[in-house]
């Protein structure tokens, strides 16, 4: 969320390539931990984000690329369930078609047929006849 607004409301970016930044996944970080990757948590920093954004007086300019990176979120979802169960991940599709951000991110300019949105289709077809 910092990194977007810093972004939004920096006058220039200029891009490094170099490596500045390590993150290491160790027991005592959220990143290895089931919470960091569920629905409720991910989801509502997504929200957040999306709110951010639709706050924004040129909010509308960046939707389209928001759309995208919502969409990969879903999908890191709805993998991390498939490794859980067929049931698990039959849950996940359901909850994700629900969700006011996945639906915000397969609605916008010409996403309605989406990659997610054939995915979810295709692996929930799967999943009923499986559970």
């Amino acid at each position: 969320m910092f990194n977007t607004a810093a972004i939004h409301e920096a006058e220039h970016v200029d891009w490094i390539d170099s490596f500045v930044y390590t993150h290491v996944n160790h027991s005592a970080n959220e990143g290895s931990s089931g919470f960091y990757r569920s629905l409720e948590s991910r989801g509502k920093a997504m929200q957040m984000l999306l709110d951010m954004v639709h706050s924004w007086r040129d909010g509308n300019d960046y939707l389209p690329s928001l759309s995208v990176g919502l969409g990969k979120q879903a999908l890191v979802l709805l993998v991390w369930s498939m490794k859980q169960s067929p049931a698990a991940c039959l849950r996940t599709i359901r909850e994700l078609r629900q969700a006011a951000w996945v639906r915000e991110a397969t609605s916008k300019d010409g996403m309605k047929r989406s990659v997610l949105k054939r995915l979810v289709r295709r692996f929930e077809y799967s999943l009923i006849n499986i559970v």
